[in-house]
């Protein structure tokens, strides 16, 4: 069959057979003439509800099941994985420039007095008093074009990888640091796993969702040695910490340290006190 695209639409046209080896008898065919509008449609695979909404849906549940055995077992894990400590935490991007966002409870943007509205060094207001919702398109929208920090966001954007491995491996070390270990025999005394999911604030920027489940020594479901609300303060101990030294982006570029957002969120998700033996003392 040969695959022809259309748009954002992707088809094939053509016919297939299906052949017997042994005999060279023809068991079946199929032709595209057959189908509704004369092609087989293929679905395009993008994740973007915004471009696919088919496609994303697929995606989501995809990624639901992929996910959910490490919270309530299933999938050859063991449904003591639903004893184990688990967060969920949320890794931000930080600051490029003022922005326009919605507010809690339908709030103004960034409302300002009139005697008290500064104004940036390119002439424009730092307030907005409009209400914005979601829907709004000023919605992560610099307040003021020119002040905005594009190529750091980029460079940032570009690199943010590195600073979840690196907020990865912080982790792990402050979690054997919290347990007296050293960070290479952190295996002999617990499992730190991680489910991961990167996805785009209003800004353009993205940020980290992350599943974070703690087991003991012996695998998915085996006794962790911290409960889980001692959990969320190592990983944050170990976020605020992590930087990426970002080399030039080019050749009128300068290398700049690059580091996460100030607003870390970590919630508990399960805190089960199913523990060998708490926290030592580095």
């Amino acid at each position: 069959m040969s695959r022809r695209t259309m748009s954002t639409v992707r088809a094939l046209t053509g016919t297939s057979s299906t052949v017997n080896k042994a005999t060279g008898e023809v068991l079946s065919t199929f032709s595209s003439s057959d189908a509704p509008l004369g092609q087989v449609f293929l679905p395009c695979g993008n994740r973007r509800a915004s471009w696919c909404p088919a496609c994303s849906r697929v995606y989501a549940r995809d990624t639901f099941e992929l996910i959910r055995p490490g919270v309530v077992g299933g999938k050859t894990l063991p449904a003591d994985v639903a004893r184990s400590p688990l967060i969920f935490a949320t890794f931000t991007a930080p600051s490029f420039g003022l922005v326009h966002g919605t507010r809690p409870g339908g709030g103004k943007c960034r409302p300002r007095s009139s005697d008290r509205v500064e104004r940036c060094p390119h002439g424009h207001r730092l307030a907005c008093d409009v209400a914005h919702d979601e829907e709004d398109p000023a919605v992560g929208a610099p307040l003021c074009v020119d002040c905005c920090d594009w190529t750091t966001a980029v460079v940032w954007q570009w690199r943010a990888h590195e600073l979840w491995r690196g907020t990865a491996i912080a982790i792990r070390r402050r979690l054997a640091a919290a347990l007296g270990v050293a960070p290479s025999r952190l295996g002999d005394v617990a499992s730190l796993q991680f489910a991961k999911r990167a996805e785009y604030q209003a800004r353009g920027a993205v940020h980290f969702h992350a599943l974070i489940r703690l087991d003991g020594p012996d695998g998915p479901g085996s006794a962790a040695p911290i409960t889980g609300d001692m959990l969320p303060h190592v990983v944050r101990d170990a976020a605020g910490g992590v930087t990426y030294p970002a080399p030039p982006a080019a050749t009128w570029d300068t290398p700049r340290t690059l580091a996460g957002g100030s607003q870390l969120d970590v919630r508990i998700v399960t805190q089960k006190d199913r523990t060998t033996y708490g926290p030592r003392t580095s």
